[in-house]
């Protein structure tokens, strides 16, 4: 074949990887529709095998049935005998006592197929009975026996006991058909004074008659009314059961077993499968012979020829192209594509190495260079540093104004990294919103490359902290810093990029917006709180996360309500103070989907609490962190748990702290009116101890203030903490606002907070955080709830969060 050269290229043996795909997919192809066909066709043929056994799985049943309805019928007409009876009509009168043992012997109650005889009154009293027992001697039936007997065949109304009936109850675990019948005289002419019960026990024995007479195995087993119906006949697997209700439904057939066509139906398998197979067989022998000759072929050219160019064979190479099909089309666009990708090589270098958003060096190109500079600071001594930058909050941000304004921001932190360093520095995005400034000859003493370091990452956190101006808006933006020097011959790239990681994520636990340097210590400490972080992801899938109750009590001691806490069930910690995880929660971000979680939970509770009358007037309060309450769905979020859970939204009270009120002190308030619209209560948690700024109560839709425990707790001792609790209840008062005071542990505090004003209390003088069914139990009891004191020893009172 002729290239556009007027050179011939030969062609060398090649495996053709492509036929062998081309084969493969054929096959997978083939045998595909093959077996669809196979399985449907099996799947016609199987409905019709599965009538068959449903419809002979009924008719067994029906045998059963017909078998054991016999048998009823020969108790009842036997029963009807002997209840028909002058001497036994006179037997209830009290005439003749001996006519129980005389005429109803061992040899008797066997002939009449019975294993008991029981007579009572009208009423339903005893007036006598035996059974025969194990060994063929006769023996009293129990009271208990007679109790169930009279009590299943209980007469419904007038003229209901003028004929026999049958019935089955079970006694125990002992399935008994029991057949009552009137007593009357012989002539029937007289009145009934009582009533006849036979008593046939349908045990193993029974069964097995049956199963001889029937020829089906079957079970006597209770009614399972789950079962949708009283007569079923389902498959599982190859195994059918057929269940019947008997007797009013007081038990039902149960029979079960394999299909009657399970040697025609693998017959049918196997010649259906062979035909199968035939049929792709000659499918796939003629489809490979024609596209092997007129496509393969002519791919192996092409794969010779590409072989050629990966190994650096670029001299001429070009495809055939002899004009005439789609593929010497293909070759003409490829020899096209060859040129143009050598024009590109370049360009793709530079964007394999860079951010194609804000054009800096990527992690790539870091993890390139950065071994080069430690080994010069190994070789020359001189200094250097590196320096993890991560935007705080820009998921937020990026929420609120959107994508575009987000990566308008990432372009301008760029410009700005770049212009706060040297031509000689590497400013690097990793992605997302972080950033890495490296940077190299900083000197060779320590002390002073590590001075000239926080100079330039103080240079950039105020640069950063500048705002930004994009587009028609004005965007503040803050970073947290983590900066590591690359001292230590032994530190290798891995271990650099870890320890400024670190340092950046200790600059975030102190509130962000901060520069941080990198120590053994501080690798220690974030080691345990990623962890921690880690183990919470882990225990909100696994729900080691608990909810617990405390109650709320008013002046009474009476519990109006409670509030929602969480307890950390950690698996090989035991349970893990709040203080110890709520804290990482809010800095990595977890305690929105935590609170939401709560959230949830509390609303079922509320849910669940309305359907019983001891606890529908219950409220349940639930703490919302600032994240939480501050996220722009969060309103959203709250209609939807409302209505999917049906919780009453007048039983719900959210405790908001003040943090959470400070920012946007407008959209913080239109977001509570929206929530108080809704019925919600709103609550302010640990008033007094944040801003405490009277001008946005004012501002605000609130329902409560919460005396914080840290004033309560030294009530006795502190004359400043009663001044600032009689300040806290005189200024809810006066605004219209409950008040309640947390941290009640004494009596002495709840009498002082009762003088002052307050009516509502919660803390361990009326019980300590419990588990729902703890705390239901609570709940429950006719004693207020301050006669439940807490453990012996108390928790720290320190300022834990609610959470």
């Amino acid at each position: 074949m002729n290239s556009s050269t007027g050179n011939v290229v030969p062609v060398a043996p090649h495996r053709s990887s492509i036929a062998h795909w081309t084969l493969k997919r054929l096959v997978v192809l083939l045998l595909g529709i093959g077996s669809l066909s196979f399985v449907f066709s099996m799947w016609l043929l199987q409905g019709r095998y599965d009538a068959f056994d449903a419809r002979s799985y009924s008719e067994e049943v029906s045998r059963v049935i017909a078998v054991i309805k016999t048998d009823e019928m020969a108790l009842r007409s036997s029963v009807t005998d002997n209840a028909l009876w002058t001497d036994t009509y006179n037997y209830v009168r009290g005439i003749n006592p001996g006519f129980l043992g005389e005429n109803f012997t061992a040899a008797s109650i066997k002939n009449l197929r019975v294993d008991a005889v029981v007579v009572t009154g009208l009423s339903g009293q005893l007036l006598g009975s035996t059974e025969r027992k194990l060994d063929d001697n006769l023996g009293p039936v129990s009271a208990e026996t007679v109790s169930v007997l009279t009590r299943a065949g209980q007469p419904a109304g007038a003229g209901a006991a003028t004929e026999a009936v049958t019935y089955l109850v079970w006694l125990g675990q002992r399935p008994a058909l029991v057949a009552r019948s009137p007593i009357t005289d012989s002539d029937g002419l007289k009145a009934a004074n009582g009533y006849l019960y036979f008593v046939k026990f349908l045990e193993q024995d029974f069964l097995a008659r049956v199963q001889e007479l029937t020829g089906v195995s079957f079970a006597l087993e209770p009614y399972e009314p789950d079962t949708g119906t009283t007569t079923s006949v389902t498959k599982r697997g190859n195994q059918w059961l057929a269940r019947t209700a008997i007797f009013d439904s007081a038990a039902q057939i149960s029979h079960a077993g394999p299909g009657y066509l399970g040697n025609e139906q693998r017959i049918t398998t196997a010649l259906l499968a062979a035909n199968a197979l035939l049929l792709v067989g000659l499918s796939l022998a003629g489809s490979y012979f024609v596209l092997n000759r007129r496509v393969l072929k002519r791919l192996a050219v092409f794969s010779t020829l590409a072989d050629r160019l990966r190994q650096g064979d670029k001299s001429d190479l070009r495809w055939p192209d002899a004009g005439v099909d789609e593929f010497d089309n293909l070759a003409a666009s490829l020899n096209d594509l060859l040129l143009t990708a050598k024009n590109q090589q370049t360009e793709l270098a530079h964007l394999a190495n860079h951010d194609p958003l804000t054009q800096l060096p990527n992690r790539r190109l870091l993890l390139d260079r950065l071994p080069h500079a430690l080994a010069t600071r190994k070789r020359t001594g001189s200094e250097g540093a590196l320096m993890f930058i991560d935007l705080d909050k820009f998921k937020e941000l990026n929420d609120t104004h959107g994508h575009a304004t987000g990566d308008q921001l990432l372009i301008a932190v760029a410009q700005r990294l770049n212009s706060c360093v040297r031509e000689t520095d590497m400013v690097v995005r990793l992605g997302g919103d972080e950033f890495m400034v490296m940077i190299e000859g900083l000197g060779t003493e320590p002390m002073m490359a590590a001075r000239r370091a926080q100079e330039i990452a103080a240079k950039i956190l105020n640069a950063l902290n500048q705002p930004y101006l994009l587009g028609d808006e004005k965007v503040t933006s803050t970073p947290s810093i983590g900066l590591a020097l690359f001292n230590g011959d032994k530190v290798g790239a891995a271990e650099m990029l870890q320890r400024a990681d670190l340092a950046m994520y200790e600059a975030k636990s102190v509130g962000r917006n901060a520069v941080r340097f990198f120590d053994p210590q501080m690798q220690a400490e974030i080691s345990q709180r990623v962890k921690t972080e880690n183990d919470m992801r882990e225990g909100m899938w696994q729900q080691q996360f608990i909810p617990y109750y405390q109650c709320q009590v008013d002046d009474r001691g009476a519990i109006i309500g409670a509030e929602l806490l969480v307890r950390w069930a950690h698996p090989t910690r035991g349970l893990v103070p709040p203080n110890e995880f709520i804290p990482i929660a809010e800095a990595s971000g977890l305690i929105r989907p935590m609170g939401h979680l709560l959230l949830e939970a509390a609303c079922f509770q509320l849910a669940a609490w309305a359907r019983n009358p001891r606890t529908a007037n219950l409220t349940l309060a639930v703490n919302v962190s600032p994240s939480q309450f501050l996220y722009p769905d969060f309103n959203d979020l709250l209609v939807a748990m409302l209505a999917h859970t049906g919780a009453n939204p007048h039983r719900l009270k959210l405790e908001l702290t003040e943090n959470a009120l400070m920012n946007n002190i407008e959209d913080v308030a239109t977001r509570m009116h929206q929530i108080k619209a809704l019925g919600v209560t709103l609550s302010l948690d640990d008033f007094g101890t944040g801003y405490s700024s009277l001008s946005y109560l004012r501002l605000l839709p609130l329902d409560q203030l919460k005396v914080d425990q840290s004033f309560v707790r030294n009530l006795m001792t502190d004359p400043s903490s009663v001044a600032i609790a009689r300040t806290v209840i005189s200024l809810a008062r006066n605004l219209g606002l409950e008040v309640i005071s947390e941290g009640v542990e004494t009596e002495q505090q709840r009498e002082c907070l009762s003088k002052l004003g307050c009516g509502r209390y919660q803390g361990y003088l009326f019980g300590r955080p419990l588990p729902l069914a703890d705390f239901e139990q609570l709940v429950a009891g006719d004693h207020p709830a301050a006669t439940v004191k807490a453990a012996t020893t108390y928790p720290v009172s320190g300022a834990v969060p609610s959470f």
